[in-house]
């Protein structure tokens, strides 16, 4: 890779924002090469359903023009109902074999019609609890209606749609790109954003349980909206911490810990959930990314209901920015938000 000028551009399309990252790999590691994050409004993509694809068009060119990003390729990810991964457990068989019978292995665990998903699989190695001629494997299917839907996006923008990968996974990528493997640890990867919570827990530095749950800022900024009778713009700045007259702090700070245990309780389901299935293994250490957690001691808030240790993931941790070239101030103040992007970013398009 190092020369090649084949750069790819890491595109997260969220419900509130798009965000897009460029790296440039070089034999000392990854330097930042492009960034930004453009706002979107809150109807243009509702509960994960483009709602407005012509302004998601234009942001998408907008940010590629005003971030200054290069080349044509983007790698672009899908998160949400329509996205189903799953560790499971099949005859132990080639990779050749699997491929041409992974469809019908995949049926009995799918809620879809297996003519409407793409399906895909990674062997994991090999399991304790696995019987004699047994494999397992991680099992990931998508609609294929969401995966058009995005692909047609990034043509109508320009761009070359070379990847589509799954929210869970980016964020996986930077990750293991910026924090050392921590092999007797079991790590929760938990990214909040404003329509989705990604979970994805890594036994082994492998990942052995993703779920997505249509929770996140949102529930914040409405659960505001409601209690104080504001609109959204007001939510949003009663939400980050802004003086709005005649609404105390503590009455806002009240409804956002509300909210926020309502989502520890869905991080809990998940971790209980794992824990069945894999015969008492309990999660070690969770690390928090996506909008939601540059909220002030929400990992403290975290800890604290969930008993793990809690850090703020750093998807810049590992990479060199130039303080000519970007303000690294704000973008360590946002970096959390960004870390699907990156993770996106690191899927390189293979010189030819």
């Amino acid at each position: 890779m190092f020369g090649s000028k084949k750069y790819v551009v890491g595109l997260d399309i969220g419900a509130s924002s798009i965000k897009v990252v460029q790296l440039d790999q070089t034999k000392k590691g990854y330097e930042l090469k492009g960034f930004g994050v453009l706002p979107l409004a809150p109807e243009v993509i509702v509960d994960g359903a483009i709602m407005d694809a012509e302004v998601v068009v234009d942001t998408i060119r907008q940010a590629v023009k005003e971030f200054k990003v290069k080349g044509k390729y983007a790698a672009i990810s899908v998160a949400g109902h329509s996205v189903i991964v799953k560790k499971i457990v099949v005859a132990d068989m080639s990779r050749e074999e699997l491929a041409t019978a992974i469809e019908t292995e995949a049926q009995q665990y799918i809620p879809f019609d297996i003519e409407d998903v793409n399906v895909d699989f990674q062997i994991l190695e090999s399991d304790e609890m696995l019987e004699s001629g047994e494999m397992a494997i991680l099992l990931v299917a998508v609609k294929k209606e969401k995966v058009a839907e995005h692909i047609e996006l990034i043509k109508e923008a320009k761009l070359d749609p070379i990847v589509v990968d799954v929210d869970a996974f980016a964020i996986e990528n930077a990750y293991e790109l910026n924090y050392e493997l921590e092999p007797d640890l079991v790590i929760g990867l938990v990214d909040i954003g404003a329509g989705t919570m990604n979970i994805n827990i890594l036994q082994d530095g492998v990942s052995s349980f993703v779920r997505d749950i249509s929770i996140g800022g949102d529930q914040y900024t409405e659960a505001i909206q409601k209690e104080f009778n504001v609109n959204f713009e007001v939510a949003e700045r009663l939400k980050r911490g802004q003086l709005v007259e005649d609404i105390s702090q503590e009455d806002v700070l009240a409804i956002v810990n509300t909210v926020s245990d309502d989502i520890a309780v869905e991080i809990q389901r998940s971790f209980d959930f794992f824990r069945a299935s894999t015969m008492d293994v309990a999660v070690d250490k969770l690390y928090l990314s996506g909008g939601c957690s540059l909220f002030g001691g929400i990992d403290r808030f975290f800890e604290e209901k969930l008993g793990v240790e809690v850090e703020i993931l750093n998807p810049f941790r590992n990479i060199k920015i130039h303080p000519k070239k970007f303000d690294v101030d704000y973008i360590e103040s946002i970096a959390p938000q960004a870390a699907v992007a990156v993770g996106l970013a690191l899927r390189r398009l293979e010189t030819q």
